[in-house]
């Protein structure tokens, strides 16, 4: 069982049973621009004080997200978002909203992170065979007005938390990955979908 907090608006941390800290993630600055290769003015940007790349730390070890544009739509677009560490990409998912499964390979393996609710966040990872891995809910009460999140993590057994801290992050960026480094708050859970038990 682990757990999840946003504790501001940049900083998202993942604990094991016993509040031990499994991994953070955070932009480097509160307000910038996280840059897309292929998208217009990324070169204008990248380098100067306005770019900032997502910082996860996973048990110690030290990752980047990158992202690349793969389409110019004005609203919808599709993305490869991926973990860099030392140049290499570690684990890799390809985002085509409004799709609500994408598929993320780490590993050599194909995994499948479904959403599931509309004004929640749910979602599940899954195998590529359907096996369920692990589910994803907030918990955070309904009347809390704070820009903290609370957040359960539900797995059917051992997981590798390289994997399960990157899907929780797509997950909750998921609403079309912001450009600028401020998570968008999630929404309180309104309906009453039902992910499948572990």
């Amino acid at each position: 069982m682990y757990t999840a907090e946003r504790t501001d608006l940049n900083k998202y941390v993942l604990y094991k049973e016993g509040r031990q800290t499994v991994s953070t993630i955070q932009f480097t600055d509160k307000f910038a621009i996280w840059p897309a290769e292929g998208a217009p003015l990324t070169a204008s940007i990248t380098g100067s004080a306005l770019d900032a790349y997502p910082q996860f730390s996973i048990n110690g070890v030290s990752y980047t997200a990158r992202r690349k544009l793969l389409t110019n739509n004005f609203l919808l677009n599709h993305y490869d978002v991926w973990l860099d560490k030392g140049g290499e990409a570690a684990i890799k998912i390809r985002l085509e909203p409004p799709k609500w499964k994408s598929r993320l390979s780490y590993q050599g393996q194909d995994y499948i992170l479904e959403r599931h609710g509309t004004f929640t966040f749910r979602y599940t990872l899954s195998d590529a065979a359907g096996q369920l891995i692990a589910s994803f809910r907030e918990t955070t009460p309904f009347l809390q007005f704070s820009v903290r999140r609370d957040f359960s993590l539900q797995t059917s057994g051992p997981i590798d938390e390289v994997l399960l801290t990157f899907a929780f992050w797509i997950g909750v960026t998921r609403s079309g990955l912001p450009a600028i480094s401020t998570s968008r708050p999630m929404l309180s859970p309104l309906d009453t979908t039902r992910l499948p038990k572990l």
